[in-house]
């Protein structure tokens, strides 16, 4: 009877999940323990974290039930997931206060400039950190693991980013997120996207402008740059990227660096002052982890997709986040 009453109470929940949040598919299943349903929502786009009144309405029609149990994320795509598990039994579970998760989250995104996704812990905890914070990011590891996490990051920043939108501005000399492009290109209203060398050197040489201007909107300028070793090893070019990495951050522009060339030519000591956050995928010495690090982490990583993000002297071991929709990935 227990069973039929909770199992009753659960499409009750689902059909007003229906009425007020109009999801585009609601995911049930069950197991031994539990009813289990999933659903997305596409919050107002003003505020991708806001909690309005319908909202409430329907966390208080949980509260008032069968005692469920529930997890709040953001997909890549900025629509919310709430998962919501449903006891068959007479458990004594506590109720998850799903309103107030919506609460914290919004409250951490809230106060950031540029909130980025770094990875998942082991606990598939998502690692949000604000980009404007930590004063940008320098990424050493392999091709594929590197494109892969930055196609992340500025999804990501497009996404989690409450007070308008970044500019996004793409270096990639050799063509490796070019695939990517296209799918960053549709969530930014405009993405710069440079590759050849002439085209490189007019956006360095812009960017330079821009600073020696102090021509500051409240929107920051988030710059991705695959491969810069390609750059580092041109003079010019390497100035320019210096002067930025020195300057930009005081009127909102921030770098994001990546090379899968670890060595003390491209990885200078110059370049490192800049950048105290760092990440580091798996290296086959302690020499390359240390240039990176200044420790041996990352050379004693095994697991794919597996990388060291250092800050503040603190290595914290995460994975790439996924891009596509993986309800295994809670930011809670």
């Amino acid at each position: 009877m227990e069973n039929n009453t909770n199992a009753r109470r659960m499409r009750l929940i689902q059909q007003r999940i229906r009425k007020i949040f109009n999801p585009s598919l609601i995911i049930s299943s069950e197991n031994s323990n539990y009813y289990v349903s999933s659903f997305s929502f596409n919050p107002p786009r003003s505020n991708p974290m806001i909690i309005h009144s319908d909202l409430e309405e329907a966390i208080l029609m949980l509260d008032n039930c069968c005692r469920p149990r529930g997890t709040v994320s953001v997909n890549e795509d900025g629509s919310i997931l709430v998962r919501i598990e449903c006891p068959k039994g007479d458990d004594k579970l506590h109720t998850i206060d799903l309103k107030r998760e919506f609460q914290i989250l919004a409250t951490e995104i809230e106060g950031m400039v540029l909130p980025i996704i770094v990875g998942v812990d082991d606990n598939l905890k998502t690692n949000i950190v604000d980009l404007a914070r930590i004063g940008g990011l320098l990424i050493g590891g392999s091709q594929a693991d590197k494109c892969e996490l930055l196609s992340s990051i500025a999804l990501s920043a497009r996404k989690l980013r409450v007070k308008g939108c970044a500019s996004c501005m793409i270096i990639d000399p050799n063509r490796n997120l070019q695939q990517s492009y296209e799918k960053i290109e549709s969530y930014y209203s405009a993405v710069d996207y440079a590759h050849t060398n002439n085209e490189i050197d007019g956006m360095l040489q812009y960017i330079c402008e821009v600073i020696d201007k102090e021509e500051s909107d409240y929107n920051p300028y988030l710059i991705i740059i695959d491969d810069f070793d390609c750059i580092m090893h041109d003079e010019q070019l390497a100035n320019k990227l210096l002067y930025i990495a020195e300057r930009g951050q005081r009127i909102g522009i921030y770098l994001v660096l990546a090379s899968n060339k670890v060595n003390y030519e491209v990885f200078t000591g110059r370049l490192k002052a800049n950048f105290p956050a760092r990440i580091s995928f798996h290296q086959p010495t302690e020499v390359e982890s240390r240039i990176i690090l200044d420790d041996t982490y990352a050379h004693y990583l095994t697991q794919h997709n597996e990388f060291c993000y250092s800050y503040d002297s603190i290595v914290t071991i995460l994975q790439i986040p996924k891009t596509d929709d993986d309800y295994e990935y809670y930011i809670f």
